[in-house]
């Protein structure tokens, strides 16, 4: 009796909260971190990178060892010391492993608001869905794009907690809101421009269309909620808008999403396919649904409206929406917003599994589905998200578009002590790949490269159309400009080249460098290439200290999470709203 009652009481609690989801996404995401996708994926390294600076000098804005000094105001800065504070405990490393789940759970558990608004009945269903949904696994694990998803997750679980208030009102519902969608500002300013608002503008537009709120009082929350937002939000980033007037001219650097992606077999795969995987061919069902419930209508004109987007270079779209910007965004995240959006269809696809076609396509409501058949397709639909979650998040490395080995660690810590001794001269790195930023995070030496473009202050940098000196043979542009900076290397200050690709040896020799260490490391050899005759380099070396952007972000992402769970605020069950 008592067993019985147990298994019930588990089988209530699957049925109607997040738990399901939220397990699903740790458990899959530490799966992905143990078959090292993670740590090594395409741009993982930035956020660590701007994490170990934070843990090195928390306070301090400037930064010297990227681009010859940078303020790291230039991107907000919630994800990076999320990531510095796990850090004292877990190392760099392992607090990103950390952020990474939490980003999944975030994810997970915003799906399951989100759906509850629009479909109560399937809520624990879409926390399940998006904890497996292919585009999670690869943009966290194969991208390694994770302030943009972490905010993803933080933007659904505020457009959520900003319906709450403008359904139910309170003052603790209004300071949920607030500092949740503030938080999601100060980790990642176009997910905050281009998916917090409009999703919060689509939950709005949901109570105004049912009239649950008269429309005064919905219009007057709405701008209490934004004005208090934006006033806890913004003054901690001055700094980044300051920095935005001081931004050097960047010439365009090639972007995958900016052409027709299946004019190319691998960008299709990349771009597409392991975004949706199969469920992109159920989406004539989300059209179904949307005709039966005229209520999720708006959210399915959202969901095409991302679609389009996503497919970049494809459609004229992307074009003419963003006009002069188009060459600058890229366009994979708003194919990742998509399949967010998706996941309450998904829902409903899967809590209907064996009625589907009788309930949605022929009008029949009270139509039966027979247990076994609900089972299979559930089970099938599952299986094949969770197949595609693990392919997808392996796919950079499976197609060859990251190399899967990495430098043994006693590589990189020889030669930055070797860098250290020199730390007034630049070094650069070359076929390094993802490694340069272990490297970069060793050392105290500054170099001519870095991780995020937009800091490049050196207009040869600047205008060359380069993304990293490190990967140079890669662009149109690549030889030239590495041949350019060799060429000024002594007035530059540039002493030390740390090579692990052969093809550069012959230039390298040709503009008068000398090895001077090398490491047998199999499958190849990394050498310390310098140059004798070298002047100090031009150091632009300060100190820069804001206060609020470094004090404000993390206490009141962790206040707003304390008040919701105090108050009740956090959306237990399905379709609550108080």
């Amino acid at each position: 009796m008592g067993r019985g009652t147990a298994l019930q009481r588990l089988a209530e609690v699957l049925g109607s909260t997040p738990v399901a989801g939220v397990c699903a996404a740790v458990a899959f995401n530490l799966l992905a971190v143990s078959l090292g996708s993670s740590t090594n994926s395409y741009v993982a390294y930035p956020p660590m990178f701007f994490a170990h600076h934070s843990r090195r000098d928390w306070l301090h804005l400037w930064e010297r060892r990227w681009y010859g000094g940078f303020s790291v105001s230039t991107y907000p800065p919630l994800a990076h010391q999320l990531i510095a504070a796990a850090s004292f405990l877990l190392g760099v490393e392992g607090a990103y492993v950390l952020v990474t789940v939490l980003a999944a759970v975030l994810v997970a558990y915003g799906s399951y608001r989100l759906t509850g608004v629009y479909a109560p009945g399937a809520a624990h269903w879409g926390s399940l869905i998006a904890a497996l949904m292919p585009s999670l696994g690869l943009f966290l694990h194969s991208f390694g794009q994770l302030p943009m998803v972490l905010s993803t997750g933080m933007a659904l679980t505020a457009a959520t907690a900003v319906y709450d208030y403008l359904l139910w009102g309170g003052w603790a519902r209004l300071a949920v809101a607030a500092m949740l969608t503030a938080s999601v500002q100060h980790c990642h300013h176009l997910t905050a421009l281009l998916f917090g608002v409009p999703l919060t503008l689509l939950l709005a537009l949901d109570l105004a269309l049912a009239r649950r709120v008269g429309l005064p009082a919905l219009l007057k929350r709405l701008c209490l909620v934004a004005s208090l937002s934006a006033a806890i939000a913004l003054p901690p980033l001055l700094p980044y808008f300051q920095s935005l007037g001081t931004l050097t001219y960047q010439a365009v650097i090639p972007h995958g999403t900016r052409e027709n992606i299946f004019a190319n077999l691998v960008l299709s795969v990349v771009f597409f396919w392991a975004i949706y995987s199969f469920t992109v061919c159920l989406m004539p069902n989300a059209v179904v649904v949307a005709l039966r419930r005229r209520r999720m209508a708006p959210l399915l004109a959202a969901l095409l409206a991302y679609f389009v987007l996503g497919l970049g270079g494809t459609t004229p779209v992307p074009r003419l929406v963003f006009g002069r910007l188009w060459e600058v965004l890229t366009y994979d995240k708003f194919a990742l917003w998509a399949s967010v959006l998706y996941v309450p269809f998904l829902a409903v696809m899967v809590q209907h599994a064996g009625s589907f076609v009788a309930r949605f396509y022929e009008g029949n409501a009270e139509a039966p589905a027979s247990r076994r058949a609900r089972v299979l397709m559930t089970a099938l639909m599952l299986a094949g998200l969770a197949s595609s979650f693990v392919v997808a998040a392996g796919a950079a490395i499976t197609i060859g578009l990251r190399p899967r080995e990495e430098l043994p660690g006693w590589v990189l810590e020889d030669v930055a002590c070797l860098l250290d001794r020199d730390a007034d001269v630049y070094y650069i790195t070359l076929g390094l790949n993802s490694q340069r930023m272990r490297l970069n995070m060793l050392t105290w030496a500054p170099t001519l490269d870095g991780g995020y473009n937009s800091e490049r202050l050196n207009p040869l940098l600047a205008k060359s159309g380069v993304e990293n000196i490190d990967a140079a043979k890669h662009f149109p542009n690549g030889l030239s400009l590495l041949k350019s900076l060799l060429s000024r290397a002594s007035a530059l200050g540039l002493k030390y080249v740390v090579c692990a690709d052969s093809f550069y040896d012959p230039i390298l020799l040709d503009y008068g460098f000398v090895v001077i260490k090398e490491y047998d490391v199999e499958p190849r050899t990394v050498r310390v290439w310098s140059l004798r005759a070298v002047g100090t380099a031009p150091l632009n070396d300060r100190r820069e200290v804001f206060l609020p952007w470094s004090l404000v972000p993390l206490p009141n992402l962790a206040l707003a999470f304390l008040l919701a769970a105090a108050r009740g605020r956090l959306g237990v069950r399905g379709g609550e709203g108080g």
